[in-house]
Formats: C-alpha cells, sequence, structure tokens
C-alpha cells in the first residue's frame, strides 16, 4: 500500500511531464519559422528603336535597320513618315517626297500604308535585316520665292518603329492583323 501511495505521485508527475512535453513539441512544430524566400522574376518589356546612319555632309541616310531593346523576341515594323520642313523647323504641309524603298529579304511592305513589317520575331538586343537594302535616302532642299522673300524647305524622311510580343503569335494577328505560320513568320497582311 505504502507502495500505491508512492506510485500515484509519480503517475501524475509523468503524465504531467509527457502533456507539458507534448504540447512544447506540438506548438515547436506548429510555430516553428521557415527560411524566408524571394520570388524574383523580370517582367517583360517590349521596346525598339530605329538604327540609321546619316551623312549631313550628302544628306543621305544608309543602314535604317529596327533594335529589339527589349527582353522578349518581338516582332519589328516600321512606318515611313516623310514631309517638308522651313528653316526653322516647322513640317509644312506640302505634298511629301516619294520614298522609293525595294522591299527586300525579311520586309514586307503594306500596300495600303507606308510601313514595312519584318516577317520573323528579333531576338533581344538584335537588329533586323538593312530596310533600305544598302540603297540610301537623299534629303532634299526646295526654295520658293514669294514677294521677293526666298523662303527655304527641307525634306524629312522619319522611321517610326513598333514592336509587339512574339509569343503569343495571337497577340500580332490582332493587334497589326497580320498573319504568321507555324513557324512563327509573317506571311500575309491585312
Amino acid at each position: 500500500m505504502k507502495n500505491r501511495k508512492f506510485l500515484i505521485p509519480v503517475i501524475i508527475v509523468a503524465v504531467i511531464v509527457v502533456g507539458i512535453v507534448s504540447i512544447v513539441t506540438v506548438k515547436a512544430y506548429m510555430f516553428r519559422q521557415t527560411e524566408t524566400l524571394t520570388n524574383e522574376f523580370e517582367a517583360a518589356t517590349v521596346t525598339c528603336k530605329v538604327e540609321e546612319n546619316f551623312d549631313t555632309s550628302t544628306n543621305k541616310k544608309t543602314d535604317v535597320s529596327i533594335k529589339n531593346t527589349g527582353n522578349v523576341n518581338a516582332y519589328l515594323r516600321v512606318r515611313v513618315v516623310s514631309y517638308w520642313q522651313d528653316s526653322k523647323g516647322n513640317a509644312i504641309y506640302d505634298a511629301s517626297p516619294e520614298i522609293p524603298i525595294e522591299v527586300n529579304g525579311n520586309w514586307v511592305k503594306d500596300s495600303n500604308e507606308n510601313t514595312y513589317y519584318y516577317k520573323l520575331p528579333v531576338e533581344p538586343n538584335a537588329s533586323t535585316d538593312d530596310l533600305l537594302n544598302e540603297m540610301s535616302i537623299t534629303l532634299s532642299k526646295r526654295e520658293e520665292t514669294v514677294d521677293d522673300i526666298i523662303y527655304t524647305y527641307y525634306s524629312v524622311v522619319e522611321f517610326i518603329a513598333e514592336a509587339i510580343q512574339a509569343e503569343p503569335s495571337t497577340a500580332v494577328t490582332e493587334s497589326w492583323g497580320v498573319t504568321v505560320d507555324a513557324n512563327g513568320i509573317i506571311t500575309g497582311l491585312k
């Protein structure tokens, strides 16, 4: 009987110790901290710029290409805009000089607009082929005399580039109204 009186407090203490250890273990498991992870990703950017050479001594533009300055593959197109400006840089809305560009290689011209499409997607930091195909555009000058005052006008040719992501190809087909084949090549315009 003596052992029983001694055994009951030992059992009670053991049960309390096991309970406390269990609670501490469960709490430690539930509230343990894990290492913080940071998800790092780079958002897609689609940008481009015109690269051209302009020789001021001959007033000639050559080597016109478009560079994909974004970080994803992109389709590129360029609009050729020409107009006259006066000696102060103001645009004059007379008939613009005709820009004779022969389409070649991977470029295709939209017959309704003065817009040229590069048929292949261009990788980041890469450029298209030369739009002018080694030809040059000579900027001209004209003068008019009105009431004994000579007005000087200069032709201006601007290349305005646009880019759109290559994937998914529906981005370019829906936005630009072109057809893209299974190889990712623009095969048809509007």
